[in-house]
């Protein structure tokens, strides 16, 4: 059988010049065939640090994921670090992650909690005294 990266968008000429460009800066790093490549950009990505991005459209649900120490921290790690992106007609958008966490937050006692909205605003919630 033939490998993906034999056939796919890679192989476009546009592409090609591209993947070119990055191999030469030293900024493309390729697995052997048959290796797991979510081990090696999840080592590069952690390792590079706090301040940077991994840009990848993958959903992290594969098995590999949930066999780390713990899947929710690293879930927590990719909602702030994750960069996806979209290329239309040879443009490429990258959509970065919020700049605060869009989970439910709650106050230390429970007496509040705050929900993301859609509309990137928030609903406060607070427990009424009896």
């Amino acid at each position: 059988p033939r490998r993906r990266g034999e056939t796919g968008p890679a192989q476009k000429p546009q592409n090609q010049k591209l993947l070119e460009k990055w191999d030469s800066a030293q900024e493309l790093f390729t697995t052997a065939h048959g290796s797991n490549d979510d081990w090696y950009w999840l080592y590069a990505a952690v390792h590079a640090g706090d301040g940077a991005y991994l840009v990848s459209n993958d959903e992290c649900r594969d098995h590999v994921f949930q066999a780390l120490p713990s899947p929710k921290l690293f879930y927590r790690w990719k909602e702030r670090h994750q960069v996806r992106f979209s290329i239309t007609a040879g443009v490429v958008e990258l959509m970065y992650p919020p700049v605060f966490t869009t989970c439910m937050q709650e106050a230390d006692d429970s007496s509040w909690w705050m929900f993301p909205q859609e509309d990137d605003t928030w609903l406060c919630a607070m427990k009424l005294d009896n």
